[in-house]
């Protein structure tokens, strides 16, 4: 969630009336502050995370949670949009057709408190039905939702961005072939789903790290916060949020919205540590016996073409590494994670204090290290890194063996009856 609590901070100075739409601009003003995105943002994660994956409990949960946000934070700067602001204080809190994008910019936490695409489209839809149930607003959010999930399995290359674009245009029809150079000039305040989400997938297609992202969404103009909230919350799930950016944000944010924040990055780190040890349970005693890897020899040809000798695995790692990679647990930015944690060499010492983020980068470290040098994989097995790593998921997990052999794939199976939204409310309302 903090990707789109940083993009909403960093666009808040200008979204309204802002004409310079450039990329060229201080990132952290004075003027800088959380908005409505932020506070719902927020009010939506605890609320998921309270009703653990409760798909009949969910919509009370969502309810209250943004009610009570709304009434603790009653004039967020730019304030709620005016549909909104009558729904937080009503007596009877029903939905009311919104295909606003409000739905869109306060999704994010769905992207990671679930590990299927169809887990997580479900669940934005759920996020969305209590105010947005207009169709474009419930695609709004599931296509936020999605493309969240997907930066975050499949990380920000040019291959994986192809493959996001290419699942959300057939999916839910948005147009991702302009550039945002194409769209800048005409662009214009306006807070609908389809106007806005489709902008803010752009900028991050376009972007080649967090900041970047969000300097592209907000110079589009128009509804700057909410482009950034949206288009940060995709960015941090492939990029991470740089250490700076990050810090700058949290000093920005009243306590009992960090404490939030705190507790789903730490359900999060968790549930990546369940999913590390589900992966490696099986393989854990294997492990801890410190398997040593076969050799080929060094091979020259008559010609005098020298082959050089390299590992010949085990079948069970080259299972390891596949399940990795399907998974998703891939860290894309796995560098910078561990520069983050000032660790220049994973090993068994740095193991022992390891968070679930740390572990992530680090088995990424192993794997994709095999891809520039043979050998890698079987130092990480000799020298009983490997084993230390399933060691340490098993401990932050707090698991037994016979407990996460086949995994956690979410936090629940959700409701299957959600559709794609209720296209019979007519032309709907924008308001946010």
């Amino acid at each position: 969630m903090l990707g789109a609590i940083v993009g909403d901070m960093v666009g808040s100075p200008y979204e309204f009336g802002w004409d310079a739409k450039t990329t060229d601009f201080e990132l952290f003003s004075d003027e800088s502050g959380f908005t409505d995105d932020t506070v719902m943002t927020l009010a939506v994660g605890q609320a998921l995370l309270d009703v653990a994956g409760d798909a009949t409990a969910a919509g009370a949960a969502l309810v209250a949670a943004m009610r009570d946000f709304g009434r603790r934070y009653p004039h967020p700067k730019g304030g709620y949009g005016g549909r909104f602001a009558a729904w937080l204080q009503s007596p009877d809190p029903a939905p009311y057709g919104s295909f606003g994008n409000g739905s869109a910019m306060r999704v994010s936490a769905v992207g990671w408190l679930f590990d299927t695409l169809d887990d997580v489209e479900r669940w934005a839809a759920i996020t969305a039905r209590v105010t947005h149930n207009h169709h474009e607003g419930v695609k709004g959010a599931r296509a936020t939702a999605a493309a969240i999930f997907l930066a975050r399995t499949q990380g920000p290359s040019a291959t994986a961005k192809a493959q996001l674009r290419a699942y959300l245009e057939e999916r839910f029809e948005y147009n991702l072939s302009r550039t945002l150079d194409q769209i800048r000039p005409g662009y214009h305040h306006v807070e609908s789903c389809q106007e806005t989400v489709p902008e803010a997938i752009t900028a991050y297609l376009e972007a080649d790290g967090f900041e970047q992202t969000v300097r592209l969404a907000v110079s589009l103009g128009g509804d700057a916060d909410t482009l950034g909230a949206i288009a940060g919350s995709i960015a941090e799930a492939a990029y991470g949020v740089p250490p700076a950016i990050r810090d700058e944000a949290l000093r920005r944010l009243p306590g009992d919205l960090r404490a939030v924040l705190d507790r789903f990055a730490s359900t999060v780190e968790q549930r990546t540590a369940r999913r590390l040890w589900s992966l490696l349970a099986p393989y854990a005693q294997w492990l801890d016996s410190r398997p040593t890897t076969q050799w080929t020899g060094v091979t020259t040809t008559p010609d005098g073409v020298v082959t050089p000798a390299f590992p010949v695995y085990d079948e069970r790692v080259r299972r390891l590494e596949e399940a990795f990679y399907t998974e998703g647990l891939m860290d894309h930015g796995y560098v910078d994670t561990l520069r983050q944690y000032a660790v220049t060499q994973p090993s068994p010492e740095v193991v022992a204090g390891a968070d679930g983020t740390l572990l992530r980068a680090m088995c990424t470290w192993i794997w994709r290290g095999e891809h520039f040098g043979d050998g890698h994989i079987a130092e990480a097995l000799d020298s009983g890194l490997l084993a230390g790593l399933a060691r340490r998921a098993r401990e932050l997990a707090g698991a037994d063996d016979d407990i996460l052999g086949d995994g956690d794939s979410s936090l629940g199976d959700g409701d299957s009856s959600l559709g794609d939204g209720d296209s019979s409310l007519g032309d709907g309302d924008a308001s946010r």
